[in-house]
């Protein structure tokens, strides 16, 4: 703990680093940081997924080429195989089917989105 790291040339601190208030550092262990996106390590992202400023959490599977943007997957989630989620939560336990194009949404605790489904601004409970 202690004083961050310098800020060199207007650049964000370095990726194993997270800020939890003035002045405490403490490093993240286990997390991995993808494109200002936090993945933890006991998750599977699967090939050709594409996550970006979003946040997975533990035991979740993401499906390969999928794209999420902006999004909250929580413990124990699933999306599918060629989603695209743009700025959805997808909480604890939820299934968000193969094909999905989501947009603004939110999935409850352990619901689950059909296969192909296409929405805006809605919440599936």
């Amino acid at each position: 703990l202690g004083s961050p790291p310098p800020l060199s040339a207007g650049r964000a601190h370095s990726q194993d680093v997270l800020r939890l208030g003035l002045p405490s550092w403490v490093p993240l262990e286990g997390v991995q940081r993808r494109d200002q996106s936090v993945v933890s390590p006991a998750c599977e992202v699967l090939p050709k997924a594409s996550v970006r400023s979003s946040s997975v959490g533990d035991r979740c599977t993401i499906g390969g080429g999928s794209k999420l943007n902006g999004c909250i997957v929580m413990t124990d989630a699933t999306v599918g195989q060629n989603c695209e989620l743009i700025n959805v939560i997808v909480a604890s336990g939820a299934t968000v089917g193969d094909g999905c194009k989501l947009t603004d949404c939110q999935v409850a605790p352990g619901a689950s989105v059909d296969p192909s489904t296409r929405a805006k601004g809605d919440v599936f409970a």
